[in-house]
């Protein structure tokens, strides 16, 4: 995945529809998520460069959705289904 603003706004806008927040803030800490009352939140540093946010929605992504959900827009699907197999790719290199 190219790392792009575009591309940024492309995975928040697929999060926040399956009723994630998404929130930048500053401090000493890494990216993740975590459920909150049974709220979804994902905080991302707010430092961190375009790549590292887009790096570490995906890798959110491929956590959060072990398979791809059927509910999701066809253009939504191959987006999480292109992060699912990098993720695999990477695990059988490393």
């Amino acid at each position: 995945m190219r790392h792009s603003s575009a591309n940024l706004k492309r995975l928040e806008a697929i999060l926040k529809s399956d009723g994630f927040t998404i929130r930048y803030e500053k401090g000493n800490f890494q990216s993740g998520y975590c459920l909150l009352e049974n709220k979804k939140v994902i905080i991302i540093n707010k430092f961190f460069d375009l790549k590292n946010k887009i790096d570490s929605l995906c890798a959110i992504i491929a956590l959060v959705y072990p398979v791809v959900p059927e509910y999701f827009l066809p253009e939504d699907k191959s987006i999480v289904e292109s992060i699912l197999k990098n993720n695999l790719d990477l695990k059988l290199v490393a």
